[in-house]
């Protein structure tokens, strides 16, 4: 205040204010990745922003492919800043060949009777797949490969290694000697006949019974009563 002035008959002023978005730049994060199947992109950050607010920039330019790119900050999602006088906006960056670390069979077990279609976990490049088998010493299992279908012909355990093509994302690799179990299968059997005449007798015999094992009869009679026997 100051006593030399009066606001006695004076008029009022007002004004308005335009304010503008502060002016910011950025500083890129890593800009060297593996290759992952997915898009990537470095990450920018904001630079001069005011105490600890935060501003989120956009970034384009992801990639998926193996290969050299270039990324660009666009804009922020903070109208408080703006990118427009910034220097640094854009940056090259690179994916690399990838190596399949992670690659295995995806399935390790089979049932006799059953066929197992095999397929890795970890090829993310998609690169071509070659299967071989092979036998392990003094096991009993065994089983025959129709491309990449394994057959099995006998319980037990065996071998299976796969050898994956290089793609323009990923290098080559083998698996070797990954231990395939092949289970014991289970068995629908069903009787050839399941009705007859009274009076008369017929033998009987099943379906489904794949290894002819031993098969052995018994009855529970419902109904009606009858008896197995060896005389007819």
């Amino acid at each position: 205040s100051n006593k030399n002035y009066t606001l006695e008959g004076g008029e009022s002023i007002t004004t308005s204010y335009d304010i503008a978005p502060k002016p910011i730049d950025v500083t890129w994060g890593s800009t060297k990745f593996p290759f992952t199947g997915q898009p990537q992109h470095p990450t920018a950050t904001a630079v001069g922003t005011i105490g600890d607010e935060v501003c989120e920039i956009i970034v384009s330019g992801a990639q998926t492919n193996a290969g050299t790119y270039v990324a660009t900050a666009s804009g922020t999602l903070n109208s408080n800043y703006t990118l427009e006088g910034a220097t640094n906006l854009t940056t090259p960056f690179e994916i690399d060949m990838s190596y399949l670390d992670d690659l295995d069979i995806a399935v390790k077990a089979v049932k006799y009777g059953d066929k197992l279609v095999l397929s890795l976990v970890g090829n993310i490049g998609n690169g071509d797949v070659t299967y071989t088998l092979s036998f392990i010493d003094g096991d009993s299992g065994k089983a025959r490969l129709d491309g990449d279908t394994l057959i099995p012909e006998h319980v037990g355990k065996v071998l299976v290694s796969a050898t994956v093509e290089e793609t323009m994302n990923t290098h080559a690799k083998t698996l070797e000697n990954v231990v395939i179990v092949i289970e014991k299968g289970d068995l629908d059997l069903s009787l050839v006949k399941n009705e007859t005449v009274y009076g008369t007798s017929f033998d009987l015999e099943t379906v489904g019974n794949l290894e002819n094992g031993s098969v052995e009869y018994s009855i529970e009679n419902g109904t009606g009563s009858a008896i197995l026997s060896d005389d007819f």
